[in-house]
C-alpha cells in the first residue's frame, strides 16, 4: 500500500484554487505538483509561483 493510497482526486473551480489553496500550501511550506503521470512522476513548484503565473 502506498502513502497515497487513502486520497482521491477532486474538482476544485480555479477561483478557489487560486485564492485559498495554492495561498495556504504557502503557509505551510508546501509544493504543488500538476499534472502528475500515473507513476507519480512530475515537477513540483513552489504555490507562489503558480500564483504568479496566473497574475
Amino acid at each position: 500500500m502506498t502513502e497515497w493510497a487513502d486520497y482521491h482526486v477532486i474538482e476544485l473551480p480555479v477561483e478557489l484554487f487560486l485564492e485559498r489553496w495554492l495561498p495556504n500550501m504557502s503557509d505551510d511550506e508546501l509544493l504543488c505538483g500538476l499534472d502528475w503521470s500515473s507513476e507519480l512522476v512530475e515537477l513540483e513548484y513552489d504555490p507562489e509561483t503558480i500564483l504568479e503565473y496566473f497574475e
